[in-house]
This record gives C-alpha cells, sequence and structure tokens, in this order.
C-alpha cells in the first residue's frame, strides 16, 4: 500500500448539513488506513461548524463565499464566485506539496481540474454525466447515487465508493456516523436545556422542500400526546426562517413546548440532540446530524427511500412510512412545494405505534 504524507480532500459542499456529515465515515476510514498522514479537508464555514471536531483532519481549508453559491442570484454573480472560489482554492492547495488529492461530490465539473492544476502527482475522483474533466483523474469510479445512475445505495455509501479506488475494505462499522462533541458544545448545550424538565424530546418538524414535511397538524397531536403520557420537554428544531411555522405548532402543543428555531448554531445543535430521548423529524439533515452524535432517531419519509437517505448511527433509526410506499417512489416526480400523497397517508396514531416503546 502506498504511504501517503499529505493527502488533500476537496469538498465544495455549500450549505447541506447531511451530504457534510456523510464527510465523516470517509475521512475516519482514510485516516484509519494511513494513520501518518496529513489529512486536509477544503469546505465552508458550515460545513466546519457541521462535522466539528473532527481528529482525523489535521488541516480545514475554508472557502470563502463557497455557501453563497447556494443562494438565488443572477448566473453573473455566480460565475463571478466560481472563479473568485476556483482560483483561491488552486492557491492555496498548490503551495501544499499533496500527494494524493480526492475529488468529491461532483458540484461542478471544472473543480475535477484542481488537483491536475496544481501538479498533485495522484487525483482520484467521480465520473458522472457530463464529467468533462474525469479524464485528468488518475482513478475514477462512477459517482452511484438515485438521480444519476438510479442505484439505490446509500449516502454514507456514495462517498465510500471512492476509497475502493485505494484497495481499501469497507466494514458496516465504516458506515455509520459518528460524531464529536466537545466539552464547549457541551457546556452551551446544557446552558440551554438548564432550565427546562426532562426528558427532552426534539421535534424537526421542517425540511428543505414542503413534499418532505409531515402536515404540521401531526407533530402538534404527537408533541400533546408525549406530555401527557410521558411529561418532559418537546424541543422544536429549525433555521431562523422555519420560526413562524414552529411558533403556531408550540403555540398548539402548549406548555412544555420550546422553540428553538434559530437560536443555537449548527455546533451546539448538535449537543443538544445528543441530550435527548429520541428526535423525530422529516427526511432532513437534522436527523442525520442527531444520529451523528447517538441519539435515538425516528424519521417520516414521503417518496424518498430509507436505503438512501435513512441516518446511520449507531442507534438504529426508526424508519416510519405509510403503506402506499413503495421502492420507486423515489423516482416519482413529485412537485417540491406540495406535500407528498405518502406522508398525507401517515397518521400521528401509526407514528405514536412506532415510537411509544422508545419513549
Amino acid at each position: 500500500m502506498t504511504n501517503y504524507k499529505k493527502i488533500c480532500v476537496l469538498n465544495f459542499i455549500t450549505i447541506t448539513v447531511g451530504d457534510s456529515l456523510y464527510l465523516l465515515p470517509l475521512l475516519q476510514k482514510l485516516k484509519k488506513t494511513y494513520p501518518s498522514s496529513k489529512i486536509t479537508l477544503t469546505g465552508s464555514e458550515i460545513t466546519k461548524q457541521v462535522i466539528g471536531d473532527e481528529k482525523s483532519i489535521n488541516e480545514y481549508i475554508t472557502i470563502q463565499n463557497l455557501e453563497r453559491l447556494d443562494k438565488k442570484t443572477s448566473k453573473i454573480k455566480k460565475i463571478f464566485l466560481f472563479k473568485q472560489i476556483f482560483f483561491s482554492t488552486l492557491k492555496k492547495i498548490k503551495r501544499k506539496n499533496f500527494d494524493l488529492a480526492i475529488v468529491l461530490l461532483p458540484n461542478f465539473f471544472p473543480y475535477q481540474t484542481l488537483p491536475w492544476l496544481a501538479r498533485i502527482p495522484e487525483r482520484i475522483g467521480f465520473t458522472y454525466p457530463n464529467s468533462l474533466f474525469s479524464f485528468l483523474l488518475t482513478k475514477k469510479t462512477p459517482f452511484r447515487n438515485p438521480y444519476t445512475t438510479k442505484d439505490i445505495v446509500h449516502l454514507s455509501d456514495e462517498n465510500l465508493d471512492i476509497l475502493k479506488l485505494l484497495d481499501i475494505k469497507i466494514t458496516k462499522d465504516d458506515t455509520l456516523l459518528k460524531r464529536n462533541v466537545t466539552k464547549e458544545e457541551a457546556k452551551k448545550a446544557k446552558k440551554i436545556l438548564k432550565k427546562l424538565k426532562k426528558p427532552f424530546y426534539a421535534f424537526q418538524p421542517c425540511a428543505k422542500h414542503k413534499n418532505r414535511q409531515w402536515p404540521p397538524s401531526g407533530f402538534v397531536e404527537i408533541g400533546k400526546k408525549i406530555l401527557k403520557e410521558k411529561k418532559g420537554t418537546i424541543l422544536l428544531i429549525g433555521s431562523p426562517k422555519e420560526k413562524i411555522i414552529l411558533e403556531k405548532i408550540r403555540e398548539k402543543i402548549g406548555n412544555g413546548c420550546i422553540n428553538l428555531a434559530g437560536k443555537t448554531s449548527i455546533d451546539v445543535l448538535a449537543a443538544v440532540l445528543r441530550e435527548c430521548k429520541i428526535v423525530i423529524g422529516n427526511d432532513s439533515g437534522i436527523m442525520h446530524l442527531a444520529a451523528s452524535v447517538g441519539a435515538q432517531t425516528a424519521v417520516l419519509f414521503g417518496s424518498s427511500n430509507p436505503n438512501h437517505s435513512k441516518p446511520k448511527g449507531e442507534k438504529e433509526a426508526i424508519i416510519i412510512k405509510a403503506k402506499s410506499w413503495h421502492e420507486n417512489a423515489i423516482f416519482e416526480k413529485e412537485n417540491k412545494n406540495v406535500v407528498s400523497n405518502y406522508l398525507l397517508d401517515i397518521s400521528p396514531e401509526f407514528v405514536w405505534k412506532k415510537i411509544e416503546k422508545h419513549l
């Protein structure tokens, strides 16, 4: 096996929590295989918060303005931003004399030219539709997922596929999410939870698109039932822009329900979720964050496939899907602005039966 002194993992995820977290299994396996290698990861400020204090990384190169590519803006502004990101990243990696470069998720095909321009001798990455510069890679493998190759492979396996190019064998344990919670993160979380009644139950009622959101009325009914039968505190988790929706849910659940939307950073939220008895929510990045810190998760699936996107933590996720759900539902062209019929088919009574023994 080749002994690499310096490894560069080129990652250009913008703001996606789930995708950022699934860098962890790859980084941890890479460090386990090459313990003496110095591993450098590139990424946004948000990705840095998401993965936290990861011991397998020796250096993190922050790519300024990367998250801005995800915002709605003109094509001209995006081209200018990309040019800035591309050349600033090239400058940073070129002077570090890496032995190996790993180009991850195919966000934008010109990124595959970076390790070649930086004169890194070994360059591995993915091929995918319109990967025009994959010929510059010294080793490559198809990027498998439901949207490019119609393969129902898990998010974790998508990334880990690339390590097979280095003849690294992957075990089941290698695919699990394991995020470290620092003492400082834990301290901040305890400050937030200090005056609240235990046990804690977290709800994630929102998602990136409406077709992945179980109706709020379902969370209200489950929340009331938990507080009546089990006591404790319901924590509503969400981003600042979801604050109004969560406030309406909080008002309907009543006393014992707290709205934390926008009140914690991602890294502190990880520590908060670790303190929860169960985290119930839609197929979203926050559910993967909860799983990564060892929390019990219960996930409501619409048309998406659990075999592709269920949280993979130390505790097995509780999968909640409608009886009408089928494996090819993921390939149906749903309107992202309308709640999925598969989610509408899930009743609060059905959810309660799934989670009751874990409360």
